[in-house]
């Protein structure tokens, strides 16, 4: 998925996962983290916008963990404000061993045109 990774960076208002020098990582969703501010729309436009140019997406885990039922009156947005900004502004892009390489470029691609980028992959 690096190729993922590469063909996004840059991307204004995108951050891609990464793993430390000299660590390979498999990964079982390739979430990227969304700027909302410098994109300019809101995560669900992005996904919905995607789906219209085909690339299927998922958010894995819309709710932070303080607002699971089971831990319900342990915690508010206030008291865990990174994991309520996450869980509303990622979105994991598609991530399998059946992904082409043109599949890969596809996907970079309309990431691109959705993000309003100017750069080409």
């Amino acid at each position: 998925m690096k190729s993922i990774g590469r063909g996004l960076a840059g991307v204004p208002g995108i951050a891609t996962p990464h793993a430390a020098p000299g660590v390979t990582h498999a990964f079982n969703l390739f979430t990227i983290g969304l700027d909302l501010k410098v994109l300019g729309i809101s995560r669900d436009e992005l996904q919905k916008a995607l789906a219209r140019r085909g690339v299927e997406t998922a958010v894995h885990y819309p709710w932070p963990l303080h607002r699971q039922p089971i831990f319900r009156g342990y915690g508010t947005e206030e008291d865990f404000p990174v994991s309520a900004l996450l869980a509303k502004t990622v979105l994991s892009l598609p991530v399998h061993p059946g992904l082409t390489a043109r599949d890969l470029r596809h996907i970079v691609r309309c990431v691109h045109e959705v993000a309003g980028s100017a750069a080409r992959y």
